[in-house]
């Protein structure tokens, strides 16, 4: 209140309310942007667009792998310059560079893309990250295909997956007690009826389960609404509480779902069946909550695709945007710094380090991390200065604390086609111990690193196995007589946080052992399910959180920047993780902008761009959707 009678002393009446009016017009227009014509119209009908055939794993290569150089730099005014290369960094720069801006991507890896990227080990190619599309998206009438098309210039097309396409296998000692359950997609009754086919003593509860994630789930619009404010109001109206009145958000965010389901039913099976599948983007289900709970099945229920020659493909028509419009997308270019003035109020230059180049700054009005907030206001800004700014403060403070979990993942290679295999599309959850899920998990992750190594079987399993080959119709033409499988296991980032920031070669035959006996566990399960695929087995590669530290520099080895948990969901948080920094000429983009995944991130870029411009582009989206409700999205 003083500072309200201060600034009418200052200003007079006649000057707040022009003050007033002149900030609600700041805050108004981005919202009304979909009713102007621009100078660069960033989005464009692209339904017209006939998709592009898969390119040759060269192409890709050879676009996704230009080498960082000061040749390529230097003498150049760069607009706006991008950390990272993942599918919201590529968002940003495609977006930004049809608005006119010219455009450098740098890249600390060998190949841009970020978790859309592809690899290969002794001729198998195992795909990183973007393991399933949804048909929903950030709101009603943008949907995931939406911002995909918009991003990629309309090149991709998408296949339908199994509806059948989630498989929950829970083992129990009492082998006969075993059973194989599924989720089946298409819409909201498909699901629904399918588990009561499975659960028929269980319809009522089940029907309250479903609508239950209804609600939440479309309770979370709430978010866009408390990242478009800006921050100070946001700020404000969560302390007066209005906010939270207008929505049901809070009720579904505070609501435990181990709490939730123990209230619905006894059954044991039944509640495993409904919680196992958010560990996709939650990996601490005793921190879940209703609002995650709900996210994938809904994320889920309109059918379930995946992206026509692998997501490598995106990243490259992504990059290859860019370069057409006279912009860059470099790889092996570390930034070691982000550099604010003199006055540590504007970001104007990333210093860079090449172990061929060595080290070099180069200057950008605009600077866009998606290196997540982390590595952005505690490596590459120091936390001393980056504290100093209400926004990034406020950020640091509320981020929510990581869980003790991390994933090891098996890559294993094998010999025939998805049809001589008899593998299928869909994800498979395996949940090995009795009781309570929850508390069998907390009890598994308290265990110590020597307890789990003398241990010749765990009392606790949780994995989840995708055959990546099977989703793509192409696979086995780029790869002929091979089909992948990626296994991924939650164990405890402690057991391997000694070796941390080491290279492999520097860790040495005590981490080895420890990856290579849990790394057989996975594999044991995994045979349990599939003893059909033993004697094809060709290729076998265990990944430890390490190896995402360094890979991806994810914290404690996520695979996400933040763990998506309830605190993570706060409307503090949410708030507080925004495009604006605070400091001029520097924002954010990313999972933390947004929420873990690829049709996500791809909405964080437009968000970003949308801050920089002034302008509300997923409005201007949705307004370009209008009446045309049997657009084509060119699924197969």
């Amino acid at each position: 209140m003083s500072e309200l009678l201060q600034l009418v002393a200052s200003v007079g009446i006649g000057g707040l309310v022009a003050y007033c009016v002149w900030h609600t017009l700041l805050f108004i227009k981005p919202f009304l942007s979909f009713l102007f014509p621009h100078y660069y119209p960033v989005l464009y009908d692209v339904s017209s667009i006939e998709p592009q055939p898969p390119p040759p794993r060269s192409v890709i290569e050879e676009t996704c792998r230009k080498e960082f150089t000061k040749f390529k730099v230097n003498g150049t005014k760069w607009d706006v310059i991008i950390v990272g290369s993942g599918i919201s960094a590529l968002t940003s720069g495609v977006l930004l560079s049809r608005a006119g801006k010219k455009v450098l991507v740098l890249e600390q890896a060998p190949e841009a893309g970020g978790c859309l990227r592809t690899f290969h080990l002794d001729g198998y190619e195992f795909q990183v990250g973007c393991h399933v599309l949804g048909l929903t998206g950030p709101c009603e009438g943008v949907n995931s295909f939406d911002l995909l098309n918009q991003a990629t210039g309309g090149a991709m097309a998408f296949e339908k997956q199994d509806p059948e396409f989630e498989q929950i296998l829970i083992r129990h000692k009492d082998e006969s007690k075993t059973k194989l359950y599924t989720q089946r997609f298409g819409s909201q009754a498909v699901w629904e009826e399918s588990m009561i086919a499975q659960f028929p003593k269980e319809a009522d509860t089940i029907r309250k389960f479903t609508q239950a994630c209804s609600e939440a789930y479309k309770s979370t619009y709430i978010v866009f609404v408390v990242k478009y404010l800006p921050f100070w109001l946001v700020r404000l109206v969560l302390k007066i509480g209005f906010i939270r009145k207008l929505f049901e958000y809070e009720k579904w965010q505070n609501l435990n779902t181990r709490d939730y389901l123990n209230s619905l039913s006894d059954n044991s099976d039944l509640k495993k069946f409904m919680a196992c599948p958010a560990g996709y983007i939650v990996p601490d289900p005793e921190g879940s909550n209703m609002i995650v709970t709900g996210f994938i099945p809904k994320f889920l229920i309109n059918g379930v695709f995946y992206p026509l020659g692998g997501p490598a493909k995106m990243a490259y028509h992504l990059v290859k945007q860019i370069q057409r419009m006279g912009g860059e997308v470099l790889v092996n270019a570390n930034v070691a710094a982000i550099l604010l003035d003199k006055d540590k109020t504007r970001a104007y230059a990333v210093a860079v380090e090449s172990e061929n180049e060595g080290s070099l700054v180069i200057e950008a009005p605009i600077i866009i991390s998606s290196a997540g907030i982390w590595n952005t206001f505690e490596r590459l800004i120091p936390r001393e200065v980056s504290m100093q700014f209400p926004i990034i403060a406020e950020a640091l403070r509320v981020a929510p604390p990581l869980a003790p979990c991390a994933p090891l993942i098996a890559w294993v290679g094998l010999k025939g086609t998805t049809e001589e295999l008899g593998i299928k599309q869909a994800s498979v959850w395996h949940l090995r111990g009795e009781g309570d899920f929850f508390q069998e998990y907390k009890s598994y992750l308290e265990m110590t690193r020597e307890q789990v190594l003398e241990m010749e079987e765990v009392p606790f399993e949780w994995t989840l196995i995708q055959f990546m080959s099977a989703r793509e119709s192409d696979y086995n033409v780029r790869n002929p007589g091979k089909s992948v499988c990626m296994i991924a296991g939650f164990i405890k980032w402690d057991w391997f946080a000694e070796w941390d920031n080491m290279n492999l070669n520097e860790r040495g035959e005590k981490y080895e052992k420890l990856k290579q006996t849990l790394g057989a566990r996975l594999i044991h399960n995994w045979l349990l399910q599939f003893p059909h695929l033993k004697d094809k087995i060709d290729l076998i590669n265990f990944s430890s959180p390490v190896s995402f530290t360094n890979w991806l520099r994810r914290y404690h080895g996520k695979l996400m920047g933040f763990d998506m948990n309830a605190s993570r969901f706060t409307l503090e948080v949410l708030s507080a993780m925004r495009p604006s920094t605070g400091i001029e000429g520097l924002y954010m983009t990313g999972q933390e902008v947004t929420t873990g995944g690829v049709t996500n991130s791809c909405a964080a870029g437009f968000m970003t761009v949308g801050e920089i411009l002034g302008r509300n582009l997923l409005l201007e989206l949705l307004a370009m959707n209008w009446n045309k409700p049997n657009r084509d999205f060119h699924i197969l």
